[in-house]
């Protein structure tokens, strides 16, 4: 298989050193390419070029690593033959550093070079005019690099050296392709390569995680396309003996507690023998296992599409989806029970009173007494914690299957999962918003009309009160959650100047213009639950 304006607020003002120096969750999003081409027995890698990223996650997977930024000192590197080199640079530069690559590679080493791609930078949302700039000359881009990855691999072609280029997609956007299958159906042209260099041939991870879930499976797997995923995941789509299709999941394993916690998630779920409206529409795992650094989870391929707009059949489908969800016992059976809410509301709070400046933390304090106070006592049920068109899969207008379960949690407020499918479907250029422009632009105005009937009916659903203080309570705890796990999430995000004003300052600011908040009449106590 081959694989708003200006509010005054300042940035960061109470930004502490732990969020200051917090890695980045998903720093291997960019590099997941790399399980296509090392061996699980890989063990001694050099890092030539100015990457810098690159040697930081092999050194945490616990490779021993070599790094040199100057593509030309490849020759005066002493010590033991690498098992593999990875090359990042300028194309001329790269092949010079190539050619004397393959010259101090092991029996079965690998030299391995990125050629284009996109810049490498971690990838941020682009203005409309600028992507469409991008995908107006990205033929051109495909065919220099191309040209470029052709020219490196004749450079470098010699007896008794296995040579092969792998496409890719742009590597500066958040999902790329990767390898030969699929680029009709992805609708992207490939942009750039990965030339390697082979003496010898070894299974590769993904060839090995492959092999594996087959024999698990007692059936053969074929590849048919493979893409690097924003969370960090490297997907497989491979077809059987059969004819099915399945789903395999790829991720290093010290950035791999989204995953397992998915998957203790969809265990717990489908053990407490949950009504149809839920069981149906969650994938379970085939098999999962770990080679070498990476862990990996065989699905049957769920089929369907992401959805664009929600007709009745599909809202009518989330809320008895999410209304079973909630109505998950809090302790499953044997004990088990869905994880906490990451993080909760007391932790939001201490995230945006760390980062909004100490000018604004009494209005943070404020805002976090009357949001509890607004949703104290609600009844507290199972969650999704990522619902939105991205994580749902649609046929013939009716929901078909819920993906990536790793922010379920056992004591989710009410309705939160459906703020995040009503804030951004079917809203085009608004699919995919922050947590905060989600606030600021669709879900403030929305309760400012009155809400709507769907988020009145999951709550009555749920049994909570429709009053319009409680929703909006939970609709700024949904901006609180939601932006601090964010921020926590990725810490990076905190210093990028869009996200903050997006989903710090703006946010802060909506609420500093309105009124005091109104005191609210409670209403009586048999209209809330007792937290369970």
């Amino acid at each position: 298989m081959r694989l708003p304006r200006d509010s005054g607020i300042a940035p960061g003002v109470g930004l502490d050193a732990t969020l200051r120096t917090g890695e980045h969750r998903t720093l291997g999003q960019r590099y997941s390419w790399i399980w296509t081409v090392l061996a699980p027995e890989t063990r001694l890698i050099w890092c030539i070029g100015d990457d810098a990223d690159l040697p930081h996650l092999l050194l945490r997977l616990g490779y021993d690593v070599l790094e040199r930024p100057d593509l030309a000192v490849v020759p005066a590197i002493k010590g033991p033959a690498p098992d593999a080199i990875l090359i990042a640079g300028g194309a001329k530069a790269a092949v010079t550093a190539a050619r004397q690559a393959v010259s101090v590679i092991g029996p079965r080493g690998l030299v391995a070079v990125e050629v284009a791609g996109g810049p490498r930078v971690p990838p941020k949302p682009v203005a409309r005019v600028v992507r469409v700039l991008e995908l107006a000359a990205s033929p051109l881009v495909a065919a220099s690099a191309e040209l470029a990855a052709r020219r490196l691999a004749r450079e470098i072609r010699e007896p008794g050296l296995e040579v092969a280029r792998m496409w890719t997609g742009d590597r500066a956007r958040a999902n790329h392709g990767l390898g030969r299958g699929g680029w009709l159906r992805r609708r992207r042209l490939p942009l750039g390569s990965i030339v390697t260099a082979r003496r010898g041939r070894s299974a590769t991870v993904a060839e090995a995680a492959a092999g594996e879930a087959a024999r698990t499976l007692n059936r053969t797997l074929t590849l048919r396309q493979a893409d690097v995923v924003a969370s960090g995941k490297l997907g497989i789509r491979l077809v059987d003996s059969r004819g099915d299709l399945h789903h395999l999941s790829l991720v290093a394993a010290e950035t791999t507690t989204g995953m397992r916690r998915a998957q203790t998630a969809i265990q717990e779920i489908l053990g407490a023998d949950p009504p149809p409206a839920l069981r149906d529409r969650i994938v379970a795992p085939s098999a999962t296992g770990q080679i070498g650094p990476v862990e990996y989870v065989l699905e049957p391929f769920a089929g369907g599409r992401h959805p664009a707009w929600a007709g009745e059949r599909l809202w009518e489908d989330c809320l008895e989806f999410l209304t079973a969800l909630h109505h998950l016992p809090q302790e499953m059976p044997g004990g088990a029970r869905l994880e906490r809410t990451w993080p909760n509301l007391d932790e939001a709070a201490e995230f945006f009173a760390r980062v909004a400046g100490a000018d604004q933390v009494k209005l943070v304090e404020r805002l976090h007494r009357e949001t509890r106070a607004r949703t104290h006592g609600l009844p507290l049920g199972g969650g999704h914690g990522d619902f939105w068109s991205k994580n749902l899969l649609v046929h013939r207008g009716r929901l078909h299957a819920v993906l990536d379960w790793e922010w379920a949690s056992s004591d989710s407020l009410p309705v939160i999962d459906l703020l995040d499918f009503r804030a951004e479907i079917g809203r085009g250029a608004r699919r995919g918003l922050s947590p905060g422009r989600n606030f600021t632009e669709v879900l403030w105005p929305l309760i400012g009309q009155g809400g709507d009937d769907r988020l009145r009916r999951l709550a009555e659903a749920t049994g909570t009160p429709t009053d319009t203080g409680t929703l909006e309570g939970l609709i700024v705890a949904h901006w609180m959650l939601r932006s601090a796990r964010a921020g926590l999430n990725s810490p990076p995000r905190i210093q990028d100047p869009v996200w903050f004003r997006d989903n710090v300052i703006a946010p802060l600011t909506l609420l500093k213009a309105q009124q005091e908040p109104r005191r609210l009449e409670r209403p009586p106590p048999a209209a809330r639950k007792r937290l369970r």
